[in-house]
């Protein structure tokens, strides 16, 4: 018998698996960011395909089998906005990139989360700032933002419509580094 697990996780990308399953991209609170397959989840009837949509933050159910995660269970816990799961989708290009699958303890689950829940209203100034604080960010939990602007602010304060408006008129400064960076870490 195989051992369960049991994480929160949001839902990055899905692939399709045959004619009735699905690959799920999942950044995972407890095991970390995972491939996992969903058996039968294009069927219209499966019980899971409500919970396991892209953009989905869920309660998951895993087992590990020989040579991939298997997904026995999932409870819906929360879904980003529209926009949200456009924003996580040009995430999940960098995070596929940047983080090795089954790692645990890369750090990125709570920027990802963090992304997923937050629901203010936001204009599209809005949007363009949360995806660079979020990459900032993504960029400092896997270590490669560099070491002399660690103690930004930005890295650290929680999502809020004052905060993104504040970071707008600071992103002039940061964007050239997050270039610098993302050419360095992926391209």
């Amino acid at each position: 018998m195989y051992a369960q697990y049991s994480t929160l996780a949001v839902i990055l990308h899905a692939f399709e698996s045959g004619e009735n399953d699905e690959v799920l991209l999942c950044c995972t609170e407890r095991l970390g960011l995972i491939a996992a397959k969903a058996t039968g989840v294009r069927f219209a009837k499966s019980k899971l395909r409500a919970s396991l949509q892209v953009g989905s933050c869920v309660m998951m159910t895993l087992v590990k089998g020989k040579s991939q995660w298997k997904i026995t269970g999932a409870t819906h816990v929360a879904h980003a906005s529209l926009q949200n799961v456009s924003l996580l989708a040009r995430l999940a290009k960098y995070i596929r990139k940047a983080v090795p699958l089954d790692v645990r303890d890369v750090g990125i689950f709570s920027v990802v989360r963090d992304v997923c829940l937050y629901d203010a209203p936001m204009t599209a100034q809005h949007v363009h700032t949360l995806e660079h604080v979020a990459l900032m960010r993504l960029m400092y939990k896997l270590h490669v933002w560099p070491h002399e602007l660690a103690h930004e602010e930005v890295l650290t304060k929680e999502y809020s419509p004052v905060f993104l408006e504040e970071s707008y008129t600071r992103l002039p400064t940061f964007r050239p580094i997050i270039q610098r960076v993302l050419t360095e870490t992926i391209l």
